[in-house]
């Protein structure tokens, strides 16, 4: 990329951010973050690099995130957008080693490009790194900072990435849908919506939540490093039957996998508890060509009183998150709207992340010779092996994140998402297997009270000190 001695400052426009984008600012060291996340793309066949370079010039100018940095103030952070960009695609070729070799370093070196510092106040946000595996085999890594990119963010780059190639290849235009806005348009309507009274109330009633005694070993405000630990695989017959249970309840599967969830830590939760329901955020047709950090949390208040049975859990849960996305309004606005957590803490310390499975994302580019390249997102990066450092928890790094993953045989797989020193890594582990017991024991029998299924709490240090 363009290295920082050769950026104009006085060239870019200053243009407002979302709440989100600020918000994350703030809570990582800004001039070195290492929250970032790698993206693998396997390209097998005849390989142009000068078309690859092309595309990305394309794919710089196309979207404003490629070419954007931020600049912290005092009474906030501005965005700021150059008008170009020139990606500088740097190399590595890993053809020498044998097939096994070949995977382990490039592994490695996913990792060591991904836990490089990545400087916000200065574009771009994001690199890439071709390296080659053999003479028809290459790999395009890009390493793309959390606050310009989230999971969707990767579908978009990699349809407009082979379209842009296959255009570049075919010497014919890409048929590619306009952007009708970019990021900077979104959050200058974000910043200017207002919050209506009627949900400003609702909003009221919801927060702060009760704080939940959750198993930590520090209770320090300042956590330094996230850390993913993956939990048991939930196998596809299991959920199979969560999908049982929820049309037989009326409800939908995720109100079923939260419901899971928040049954595996009931020991731990008060009775009225808010948590974090992540969503896309791309409702909109066009805020789904944008490559950025649009993914958001919506609070939502669960009743936990009165030992529910787990299919009355199943109903508040559903009910309740029904009934916040009526009054649903950016994270950020609604936080504005109410009055702050006590103690500057956060709105909910456990948030949710249900991931459904999508299609693979490939895509085979014919040139006019007859000679076909494909291009394919390689889905083995060992994500649980990034543990980015921050200053303070921000609604993107809660101290006790769950990420459910579908993936193509029906399994539910991912990671439990913890604050270190806060947590210690056991004690995720203890999380997850606490997580996968407890799938397995309401699938067996879904009308027991909550309590009958939840694990035995066991007590921190912190709660022995209380």
């Amino acid at each position: 990329m363009t290295e920082p001695n050769e950026i104009d400052m006085s060239a870019a426009d200053i243009l407002p951010t979302t709440y989100l984008e600020e918000e994350w600012v703030r809570a990582v060291n800004s001039r070195a973050s290492d929250h970032n996340l790698p993206l693998a793309i396997d390209i097998t066949g005849p390989y142009d690099r000068g078309l690859v370079l092309d595309a990305l010039r394309a794919l710089v100018l196309r979207h404003e995130t490629l070419r954007m940095a931020f600049r912290p103030q005092r009474d906030g952070v501005q965005r700021a957008v150059w008008p170009t960009v020139e990606p500088v695609l740097d190399t590595a070729d890993l053809s020498g080693a044998d097939e096994r070799e070949r995977i382990r370093r490039l592994n490695e070196l996913i990792l060591k490009e991904a836990k490089r510092p990545t400087d916000l106040t200065r574009p771009p946000l994001w690199r890439a790194v071709e390296v080659r595996l053999a003479p028809t085999h290459h790999v395009l890594l890009t390493i793309w900072h959390h606050v310009i990119f989230d999971g969707w963010s990767s579908r978009v780059f990699f349809r407009d990435l082979t379209s842009l190639y296959a255009g570049a290849l075919r010497r014919d235009q890409p048929k590619l849908p306009e952007s009708e806005i970019h990021l900077a348009d979104y959050a200058a309507w974000e910043r200017e919506l207002k919050m209506p009274d009627a949900a400003a109330a609702y909003w009221r009633t919801v927060l702060p939540g009760e704080p939940a005694r959750l198993p930590v070993e520090d209770d320090g405000r300042d956590p330094q490093i996230m850390a993913g630990r993956p939990y048991p695989v939930i196998p596809a017959d299991r959920v199979k039957r969560f999908e049982e249970i929820a049309r037989d309840q009326g409800v939908t599967l995720a109100s079923v996998l939260r419901s899971v969830v928040l049954t595996a830590l009931r020991p731990y939760l008060p009775e009225q508890l808010v948590i974090g329901c992540v969503h896309g955020n791309r409702d909109k047709p066009e805020l789904q060509p944008i490559i950025g950090l649009l993914s958001d949390h919506l609070p939502v208040k669960i009743d936990l009183s009165g030992k529910p049975t787990f299919a009355e859990l199943t109903a508040r849960v559903h009910d309740a998150v029904r009934t916040a996305r009526r009054h649903q309004a950016p994270a950020g606005l609604i936080i504005n709207s109410v009055a702050p957590p006590p103690g500057g803490g956060q709105m909910f310390d456990i948030s949710i992340n249900n991931m459904r499975h999508a299609a693979p994302l490939t895509e085979a580019v014919t040139a006019p010779d007859g000679s076909t390249t494909t291009f394919a997102v390689r889905d083995d990066i060992p994500a649980t092996e990034l543990w980015p450092r921050i200053r303070r928890p921000f609604s993107g790094g809660v101290r006790l994140g769950y990420q459910l993953r579908h993936n193509a045989a029906g399994d539910l797989t991912g990671e439990i998402w913890g604050h270190l020193p806060t947590f210690r890594t056991a004690t995720l582990d203890m999380l997850g297997r606490a997580l996968a017991r407890t799938a397995e024991r309401i699938a067996s029998d879904p009308r027991q009270p909550v309590e009958t299924y939840a694990p035995h709490r066991q007590r921190s240090r912190i709660s022995e000190l209380r």
